[in-house]
């Protein structure tokens, strides 16, 4: 029913090519779909999503509710805020409710997995949205598509933007955002 419009026929969001991107290169929300590369359903386990969320499978509509503007833009059920800056612990209501729904809010200050959220939140203010740009089909594990609006290429390296996946909760970064150049930046 969603790709009706989400397409590109129909909606500026088409949404169905990146729910259709090759699951074996490419990660996404366990999201139910049914296209050529992604027949039916995910069956994601609390070790594909790290425990850091609940397994899914998940409709379009557990983020979205198609009848009615919730007022949170992109008819989200929740708050998501998209700004470059964020201030993230003192505001009402809180700028990701729509993240914490299934993700636990603790994952801001966590040391294991990645420490760079809660200095990339809480300290830089920077937006959720920088490093998650679209939450649907990405070619990362950890979801990283990288926001064209606030991102860009590394002044230092003249290339990237890009993301490297070392394993084990590591990786680079190729990019400059904020102003700050990583060319690249390790974790």
């Amino acid at each position: 029913m969603c790709f009706t419009c989400h397409n590109g026929t129909g909606s500026v969001y088409n949404i169905q090519v990146e729910m259709d991107l090759v699951p074996n290169t490419y990660a996404m929300h366990p999201i139910k779909v049914n296209l050529p590369n992604n027949p039916g359903i995910y069956n994601y386990t609390p070790g594909t999503t790290a425990g850091i969320a609940p397994p899914g499978p998940y409709d379009c509509s557990t983020c979205h509710n198609p009848h009615r503007d919730t007022g949170n833009g992109l008819l989200l059920r929740w708050r998501y805020d998209t700004s470059e800056y964020v201030t993230y612990g003192s505001s009402s209501p809180d700028p990701y409710s729509a993240c914490w729904s299934c993700h636990n809010q603790a994952m801001v200050d966590d040391t294991i997995n990645f420490s760079g959220h809660q200095s990339h939140i809480k300290l830089h203010q920077a937006s959720c949205t920088a490093c998650h740009y679209s939450p649907h089909g990405v070619s990362h594990v950890e979801l990283v598509r990288f926001n064209p609006g606030f991102v860009g290429p590394s002044l230092s390296q003249g290339s990237g933007p890009a993301f490297i996946d070392n394993g084990e909760h590591s990786g680079s970064c190729t990019l400059t955002c904020h102003g700050v150049d990583h060319g690249p930046a390790n974790y």
